[in-house]
């Protein structure tokens, strides 16, 4: 059960994206035969230059921008006789609700083709290395580059990303790097600083003045090389909802061993920002923006008395146990939390005034748990809990979680909620099934008899009473459960891409059933129901 799990579900795992250009770094420390994405190379496991139709942009944002995230394995050549010597993984950007004629639409959809395109074609060069590296194959070890989209600022004016980058291909150690890329949310166009405003000089100022400090961890000159890569911007940077997010990458100021440096630099701290960037209050009645991890801590007034408040995470590792234990630091107080083996994910909100913290961890057994933490009295308290999901990204329309879903049988799927009143209400709309196209990864259900279902019918694709037959494979993508009722909608694919829809009945036992005929005497193989 376990593998089958993994494999579904890192097909699909949500959020949103973001990278320079779209072009992923390759690793700064390490010499390659070749570093360049534009190698038009076409080999096993990869597309050819991807082409789109022209259509008409419209100008107007989409009023509820949704995206949504899928995981991919990279499926090249990359199996030997002696095992695996490469393993690739990256995410794949889709719209959820979003018309992709619009211009923002549009924009995200050419970004994420161009951006599949070239993880590829490096995936294709890290695989063919790995073939000819025999040291670190006898070693039992692996060439692999992953990339993961994160959501950092998703409103109206902006859709702001974060891409986490890691790879290794030989050597003492591997290498992780960040990108960012920006959109503007109205027209679709990809952002530079200079689009910003005047804000170059302030930025370097700020940011150097952070960085000070570590200066002699720094290659020589660094005050001069920070203000070149800002004028140059060849540097990674994004939008949050507090201001500038600057991230200095291992190798571009400083060598491997100094890490990775973060400097935020408050919109109020750019005197020229163009204001069209700068997040508005009254748009929503929700901010959201990630926690950075690490020592690198979140700062805002969140309780309202005029201070700035400082938080951030903590992960200790304990030898005796092997387990990292997780310390939420809020101020001068610590919450250490119990049975979490890590973090996978932070995530900073505000409704309606109240910042709240939105945190997911490992537990035993691989089992992720979210907690939402509310400052009260100076302390992190937990105000609610959502236990097998984590919390994927986040925007000004809900938190997207990925969790497992029993509904004619166990899929990992994805799913919105909303945060309201400090709760996490399901939203209205469909959860969707990491139960893709590919052959390999989905899972197709045959029922044994007739049962009545709703089918596509025609050229506009309009559902019909219909019934399906016995002995037809489907293949589960959505779900839509109707709590009033104790009912599901179902929404299927069968193999030549059809669609249809069962009701599926629970009862107060959670036993399902299908026309009155239980799951389990329905369908001989569920893939692990229970």
């Amino acid at each position: 059960m376990k593998k089958y799990q993994k494999r579904i579900g890192a097909l699909c795992a949500v959020m949103i994206l973001m990278l320079t250009g779209c072009q992923i770094q390759p690793d700064r420390g390490t010499e390659t035969e070749s570093s360049s994405l534009k190698e038009e190379k076409k080999t096993e496991g990869t597309k050819s230059e991807t082409t789109t139709d022209q259509v008409d942009i419209a100008q107007e944002p989409a009023e509820m921008l949704r995206l949504r995230i899928e995981r991919q394995y990279y499926e090249g050549p990359d199996v030997t006789e002696g095992g695996t010597v490469f393993f690739g993984e990256y995410d794949t950007l889709a719209l959820v609700d979003t018309d992709p004629t619009t211009a923002i639409g549009k924009a995200l959809e050419d970004w994420n083709a161009d951006y599949e395109n070239e993880y590829r074609m490096q995936a294709v060069q890290y695989a063919d290395q790995a073939k000819e590296d025999t040291d670190t194959v006898a070693d039992g070890m692996y060439y692999y580059l992953s990339s993961e989209i994160k959501t950092e600022r998703v409103d109206s004016q902006v859709v702001s990303l974060r891409l986490d980058n890691s790879a290794y291909r030989g050597g003492v150690h591997g290498d992780y790097w960040e990108n960012g890329i920006t959109f503007d949310a109205q027209n679709g166009k990809q952002l530079t600083l200079s689009d910003l405003g005047n804000i170059q000089s302030d930025l370097k100022e700020y940011v150097w003045q952070k960085l000070k400090p570590r200066e002699e961890d720094f290659f020589e000159d660094g005050e001069q090389t920070l203000s070149e890569m800002i004028r140059t911007e060849d540097i990674c940077w994004y939008l949050t909802g507090q201001g500038v997010q600057i991230v200095i990458n291992p190798y571009e100021m400083a060598s491997f061993a100094a890490g990775q440096f973060r400097v935020l630099v408050p919109y109020q701290e750019l005197s020229g920002i163009n204001e069209r960037y700068v997040p508005q209050e009254d748009t929503k009645g929700i901010e959201y923006s990630s926690l950075i991890m690490g020592d690198d801590a979140y700062e805002q007034d969140m309780d309202g008395d005029g201070v700035q408040d400082t938080l951030f995470i903590r992960t200790d590792y304990e030898k005796q146990d092997e387990m990292d234990v997780v310390t939420i630091c809020y101020n001068t107080s610590e919450l250490t939390l119990t049975e979490t083996l890590g973090v996978a994910s932070a995530y900073i909100c505000k409704e309606n005034g109240t910042y709240y913290l939105l945190l997911t961890t490992y537990g035993f057994a691989e089992e992720k748990t979210t907690r939402l933490y509310e400052f009260l009295d100076g302390e992190p308290v937990e105000v609610f809990r959502l236990e097998g999901g984590e919390v994927l990204g986040c925007s000004q329309d809900g938190v997207w979680t990925e969790r497992v879903f029993q509904r004619l049988g166990t899929y990992w799927g994805h799913q919105y909620y909303i945060l309201q009143d400090g709760i996490l209400q399901p939203a209205s709309y469909i959860c969707v099934l990491a139960n893709g196209k590919d052959a390999e990864y989905r899972h197709g259900i045959t029922p044994k008899q007739d049962v009545p279902a709703r089918m596509e019918q025609g050229m506009d694709g309009s559902l019909e009473d219909s019934t399906l037959r016995a002995g037809i494979t489907i293949y589960p993508i959505t779900i839509q459960d109707h709590p009033e009722s104790g009912t599901s909608t179902i929404g299927f694919e069968l193999i030549d891409g059809t669609y249809g829809e069962l009701e599926v009945y629970i009862d107060e036992e959670g036993r399902q059933y299908v026309n009155g005929i239980e799951q389990m005497d329905l369908f001989d193989d569920l893939p692990y129901a229970g």
